[in-house]
């Protein structure tokens, strides 16, 4: 029988989990060192000045996706240039890739295009439910993945990712919801219709639901 000592050292190590049992996620807790994540932490709160409002797909066509804001189907802010960070952890999530499709009980690819955004969600943020390949443009999303992040006090509530419709695993299955677990990255099939609940936090934008996000494409 393992010890105390080895429990605590085995409980600080990356693992999968699979919580809750039927959800259609492939989940991997403690994923990098806590020093890593601070570091994360801070660079995002450093460039706090250049988050936009997050939109919402308004046409995929020839001249790539087009997106609009949409206050009442989405409530957060996004940035899309953090070069501190989005280079080598696409790195990471592709390497994880292979486990993920495994798990997912996905055929493995190897992915052309892997797209990277950090969302950050205050009082009252929300995403209401839609699929991450809903379009022709983005038909080849294949995986989505959020990684969680953020103050390590986590004080937030709420920020539930909740999936609707059948998976691998139960072909009914209802509503399944994935709380933010800090240094989580989830992964989940691109067309599984989701969204995220409502988050209640204080006004200060460093103490909001903190993710990296994106698609990895066939």
């Amino acid at each position: 029988m393992p010890t105390s000592r080895a429990v605590m050292e085995r409980d600080r190590q990356p693992h999968v989990d699979l919580a809750p049992p039927n959800a259609p996620v492939v989940r991997i807790v403690n994923l990098m060192p806590r020093e890593t994540v601070q570091f994360i932490y801070e660079a995002a709160c450093a460039r706090a000045p250049m988050f936009r409002a997050s939109g919402v797909v308004a046409s995929a066509g020839t001249a790539g996706v087009q997106s609009r804001i949409a206050p009442e189907h989405r409530t957060s802010l996004v940035l899309l240039d953090f070069p501190e960070v989005f280079p080598w952890f696409l790195a990471l999530v592709r390497r994880l890739l292979p486990l993920a499709c495994r798990l997912l009980v996905l055929p493995p690819f190897y992915p052309v295009d892997t797209e990277i955004q950090l969302t950050a969600h205050g009082e009252g943020g929300f995403f209401k439910q839609h699929s991450d390949n809903g379009t022709y443009r983005l038909h080849r999303r294949a995986v989505s993945y959020v990684y969680y992040f953020g103050h390590p006090s986590y004080t937030f509530t709420g920020g539930e990712l909740v999936f609707y419709g059948p998976s691998p695993w139960v072909y009914h299955l209802g509503q399944s919801i994935i709380a933010p677990k800090w240094n989580s990255i989830v992964f989940f099939p691109s067309g599984m219709s989701h969204e995220v609940w409502p988050v209640s936090a204080p006004g200060d934008f460093r103490l909001g639901r903190f993710t990296l996000n994106g698609w990895m494409s066939r």
